[in-house]
């Protein structure tokens, strides 16, 4: 039975892995605009989590000693906005699972480095991007923190 679980295992990291990927991908793919926006939602999202929860999301590994359901907590939020059609929502809440994947499984760390860097590169556009959303949807979305990288997905110096 050992080597069904060990099966098992593999093959969700190896999920993991070609989900992160895609979604380091449609990163990419986006304008520096719509990255920062993205960031913005996912920063968003941190600080309410940080309020309801009391655990700041750009510390990981402590949010995953104290909850070891996060990431699924997490995808259940993705699959919600999802359904309400707030994809740009989903898309910030995947910046979180995928950063909470990458510190639960070492093999996504590297990874999970490469997606902050590609966020990093949206840093000096942030206000821009909460003043062009709180603009068209009246709603705002504050910068405070969003340009920090979590705990253990920092640049190799």
């Amino acid at each position: 039975m050992q080597w069904l679980k060990a099966a098992i295992q593999r093959w969700s990291a190896e999920k993991r892995g070609r989900d992160l990927d895609d979604f380091i991908e449609m990163i990419r793919g986006m304008d520096y605009s719509e990255v920062a926006l993205v960031l913005l939602l996912a920063n968003d999202f941190r600080l309410r989590f940080s309020v309801a929860g009391g655990r700041d999301l750009h510390s990981p590994a402590e949010v995953l000693a104290s909850d070891p359901l996060a990431c699924l907590h997490a995808n259940h939020a993705i699959t919600k906005f999802q359904k309400q059609r707030a994809f740009h929502d989903a898309a910030g809440v995947m910046v979180w699972l995928h950063t909470l994947r990458s510190i639960e499984e070492p093999r996504l760390r590297a990874r999970g480095r490469i997606l902050w860097t590609e966020l990093a590169k949206s840093f000096d556009r942030l206000d821009q991007a909460a003043s062009a959303y709180l603009k068209d949807t009246g709603r705002e979305l504050y910068r405070s923190g969003a340009e920090i990288i979590p705990e253990g997905l920092e640049p190799k110096s």
